[in-house]
């Protein structure tokens, strides 16, 4: 999209472009007017504005003679994107640079064939009402997140969690942006990823950013990374995911495991191919009475120590409580 001459409500006539990361040119800019969030973003956002990692990246942007003053990103794999980073420096809020923005970045993913995209806000906001007012909807009643979608989406999940064959391999950028499907959906188990504490409908994007950074540090250092995907064979999508890393309740390591309900008959196989520590204890979690994750732990040697009643909310009201059980390995 060429750059643009836009007029603000002020009646100010200002520029619109779109930044394809990465992009060296404007990296020092846009990083300056998005750090507010501090890390992890901050690193994010140098990651995909400095460095090719194998994602659609976009960075919508207002400004005065290339001075960016407002901006909203899209990080998208195979349809699925990530809308992030909305911004308006303080001293240019009120005349509609972030609804000037949104109409390009709705127009822009519409037109190149975008299918879903997904952001997470405060519920009950300024925020979240303007989102929805823009077609967005809460992912379920009271949640923070929210999603909207330019097919059906019924149509949507069947083709994206319809793929034929599967591969498991380390996680990447690239799905970063294709596993908020799975982790937002409407799929059986609420205890998604224990180590980030994602628990329930929720988007991945900040826990997964983590584990992003660790396995850069470890490839680095040529060791085998933690995390693992299920990934569609012929796309972007993820169908499935685990992964070992620091428990955050306590000692030692947790693994996590998670698929899409077409995906669990392969859960074995993403388990095996994360690290396999001899002698130490491992902890991982589940829904009480969850078959599929349960027969998969029990596969791989777990065995059920003890039941914490009502642990995690199954729905975003806080209404209805389940309960979690520990096994252990090791």
């Amino acid at each position: 999209m060429p750059t643009q001459v836009i007029t603000l409500r002020s009646g100010e006539r200002v520029e619109a472009s779109v930044i394809r990361a990465p992009d060296p040119v404007w990296a020092d800019r846009i990083e300056a007017m998005v750090r507010h969030k501090g890390d992890p973003w901050d690193w994010q956002n140098s990651e995909l504005l400095r460095r090719e990692v194998g994602l659609e990246t976009r960075f919508f942007i207002l400004h005065r003679g290339g001075a960016p003053f407002a901006n909203i990103m899209l990080a998208e794999a195979g349809g699925a994107a990530i809308l992030g980073h909305v911004w308006t420096e303080p001293a240019d809020r009120g005349a509609g640079a972030s609804s000037v923005l949104m109409d390009l970045v709705l127009g822009d993913f519409r037109a190149r064939g975008g299918q879903a995209l997904f952001l997470g806000t405060e519920f009950g906001t300024t925020p979240w009402h303007y989102y929805r007012r823009r077609g967005f909807e809460p992912v379920e009643p009271g949640s923070d997140y929210m999603e909207l979608f330019n097919v059906p989406p019924g149509l949507f999940a069947e083709t994206w969690f319809g793929a034929a064959e599967a591969v498991v391999e380390p996680l990447d950028w690239r799905h970063w942006p294709a596993s908020v499907p799975l982790f937002m959906g409407p799929w059986p188990g609420m205890v998604r990823i224990a180590a980030v504490k994602l628990f329930g409908r929720r988007s991945p994007e900040a826990g997964l950013l983590g584990m992003l950074r660790q396995e850069r540090r470890l490839q680095a250092a040529g060791e085998p990374g933690c995390a693992r995907v299920l990934r569609a064979a012929a796309g972007a999508a993820v169908l499935g995911f685990a992964s070992l890393q620091p428990d955050p309740d306590g000692p030692g390591r947790v693994v996590d495991l998670y698929c899409h309900p077409r995906w669990w008959a392969r859960a074995d196989g993403l388990l095996a191919a994360l690290p396999q520590p001899r002698g130490e204890r491992i902890r991982a979690y589940a829904d009480s009475g969850f078959a599929e994750k349960l027969g998969a732990l029990e596969r791989a040697g777990f065995r059920r120590e003890a039941v914490l009643p009502g642990r995690v909310a199954a729905d975003a009201a806080g209404r209805v409580r389940v309960d979690v059980e520990i096994w252990v390995r090791g």
